[in-house]
């Protein structure tokens, strides 16, 4: 269990660097102003390594639960792990983007 969440750790840091430079590059190029926009890339990318994070956790947590109360990890994990990371990733999106963006500009 540690291990994946290490590993997941890795990938959002990596992952979340690399959308903040894409994002922020993409947004300062398409404003015409700067070269980067830190605010917007820092949004995207701060996002992307919440979300990465809370769906390894959950994605390691799910299977376990699934097998305390009975039920086959493989047929519920799925389904299930798919649905929660949907929800969760839109909704840290955007309620950090309006956090942030609120507070940063």
């Amino acid at each position: 269990v540690l291990r994946q969440l290490q590993t997941t750790l890795i990938l959002g840091i990596v992952l979340g660097s690399f959308l903040f430079f894409t994002a922020g590059v993409w947004r300062g190029l398409q404003t015409g102003g700067i070269l980067l926009d830190p605010v917007f890339g820092f949004v995207v990318g701060f996002s992307m390594f919440i979300t990465i994070n809370i769906s390894g956790f959950v994605g390691t947590v799910v299977p376990m639960i699934s097998k305390r109360l009975g039920f086959d990890p493989a047929l519920t994990a799925g389904p299930f792990e798919t649905a929660i990371q949907d929800v969760v990733s839109v909704t840290i999106l955007l309620g950090l983007a309006t956090m942030l963006l609120h507070f940063m500009v």
